[in-house]
């Protein structure tokens, strides 16, 4: 949906005041690199799921899904404050000498390593206790043991991928994403024919053990990519002098952002833990509170995010490209590529969000064969909101204004939480979508309001949301009456074939539409 550059535009030469950063082969190439890793990384999980789902059951997917949040704060420790503050520096320092990267990589990864491992004991030592008294489910604890093993694993990979995204490198990343998921699914599989084959019971700890090899073959290839251009550029003598100003910048700027994540992810994890909890008290049992859990957590959800494929890799790219044009006071920059990436967040979501709110029935069934149609309609509308959130989050972050972010996600999770609490009791699990809904709304808005301060963005919203919306209502109108009316296919063959035309047709309409800006 990018504009392709030719060779003659690809040789052209980088330091061009006025050229667009979306007309560089780096970005364009990156983007498409990170897109096309994504979807099939998001395909093979989320078939891969559908299939879990078969094996554990929907109960088994919402224990499943119960780990996530105490993996997601691990995580936050110890790996995206890391590769964050590792891309932005090396990104803005790639000016000053092509090997300076490296030094803050190593920084970086012993940093990170420590922390990981401190955080991996505790963890593993005390399993059962987080399943008893945090997650409420003692079914959980030999999952959240299995899971903390990955935590030094994720580590190493993610700085290293930080590294690879600074220098404009996407290949590296997108390989390791494709790469982890293959041996995880792979391994997952392997795992459950060989339980089924000795009779052994299938459970949610079989997903957690793939995982684990998952994030050990990606940490692998991850440091044998780094290994020749260490062995070659890295100089140990260097690194021992510069190492406590390294360090020092790292820290200073990884800690903001790891507080940020850190934060959000225990907002999320008191958020995951009362969704089943509250649902018990609107009436549930104890069972079905965690099927519908493990249904809009571990499928819908998923499915929903499923297109933010592209729009996070362009995310990803934006950030370090953000910084360095800062770093080079390059307003112009930030200004055109700040646009056209709202853009096309936008108008995708968009996209997004129409073929999920007509065809949210039609969806559940082809995929989950369950009734979640409303669920999927419901949740569609979140799109457009929450791709605008991710780039515009990007942009602030690449500004060095990572208190932005944090303050605004705080607040929506807070959102979040609050009606978790107080809408799902009364409208059980709509409830939680009538939140989540809300908290995405005000985050965007949020975001933008932030970033009209900082570099004056504006919005046409005319061009930007109104236009959109009636060509997405108008297509799927048309297309529903020649497809149901005309040609009278059946509601799932009427379904595939208006998707498949509504996506060319509005992709057609408005690729012409995002060459053409300024």
């Amino acid at each position: 949906m990018l504009h392709i550059i030719s060779k003659k535009e690809f040789r052209f030469k980088m330091n061009k005041s006025y050229i667009s950063i979306f007309t560089k082969s780096s970005i364009i190439k990156g983007t498409i690199i990170l897109t096309f890793a994504g979807f099939i990384t998001r395909i093979i999980g989320f078939l891969f799921r559908i299939f879990l789902t078969g094996k554990i059951g929907a109960e088994g997917l919402g224990i499943y899904q119960l780990i996530f949040p105490i993996q997601i704060v691990c995580f936050s420790f110890c790996t995206m404050g890391f590769e964050m503050a590792i891309s932005k520096l090396v990104a803005a320092n790639r000016k000053y000498s092509d090997n300076a990267g490296l030094y803050y990589l190593i920084s970086g990864i012993l940093m990170s390593v420590i922390i990981s491992v401190v955080i991996t004991v505790i963890v593993f030592t005390n399993s059962d206790y987080i399943a008893r008294r945090l997650l409420l489910e003692p079914r959980c604890s030999e999952l959240v043991m299995y899971m903390s093993l990955s935590i030094p694993l994720a580590s190493i990979h993610s700085c290293i991928c930080g590294y690879y995204l600074g220098i404009k490198n996407s290949r590296i990343p997108a390989l390791t994403q494709v790469i982890e998921q293959l041996i995880r699914v792979i391994s997952i599989y392997l795992i459950i024919m060989l339980f089924e084959k000795y009779n052994y019971r299938v459970t949610p700890v079989v997903a957690v053990m793939g995982s684990v090899i998952g994030e050990l073959s990606s940490t692998i290839y991850c440091i044998l990519s780094i290994n020749k251009n260490l062995r070659k550029n890295f100089k140990y003598s260097v690194f021992y002098q510069k190492i406590k100003y390294v360090s020092k910048e790292i820290f200073m700027l990884s800690f903001p952002l790891t507080l940020n994540k850190l934060m959000l992810s225990i907002l999320q994890s008191i958020q995951s833990v009362l969704i089943p909890s509250m649902l018990i008290t609107y009436g549930l049992s104890s069972k079905d509170a965690l099927s519908i859990y493990g249904i809009i957590l571990g499928l819908v959800l998923p499915l929903i995010m499923f297109p933010s494929a592209i729009v996070n890799s362009m995310a990803l790219l934006l950030l370090p490209a953000i910084s360095e044009a800062d770093s080079n006071n390059n307003t112009d920059k930030i200004q055109i590529a700040t646009q056209k990436a709202t853009f096309f967040s936008i108008v995708f979501g968009i996209l997004c969000l129409g073929i999920f709110a007509r065809y949210g029935n039609e969806i559940s069934l082809l995929l989950f064969r369950n009734n979640s149609g409303e669920y999927i309609s419901s949740l569609g509308l979140i799109c457009p909101f929450i791709f605008v959130t991710a780039t515009m989050a990007s942009t602030i972050n690449g500004l060095g204004h990572t208190e932005i972010t944090f303050i605004h996600n705080i607040v929506s999770t807070i959102i979040q939480i609050l009606s978790i609490i107080f809408l799902i009791p009364r409208y059980g699990i709509n409830g939680y979508i009538t939140g989540l809904i809300i908290s995405t709304v005000i985050s965007a808005i949020s975001h933008y309001i932030s970033m009209y301060h900082l570099i004056k963005f504006k919005l046409n919203i005319m061009n930007t949301f109104i236009y959109p919306f009636i060509v997405i209502f108008l297509l799927i109108k048309i297309c529903d009456f020649v497809f149901l009316n005309i040609i009278t296919l059946s509601t799932i063959y009427a379904f595939i074939c208006s998707g498949v035309v509504i996506c060319i047709l509005y992709s057609l309409i408005y690729i012409n539409i995002f060459k053409h800006l300024s």
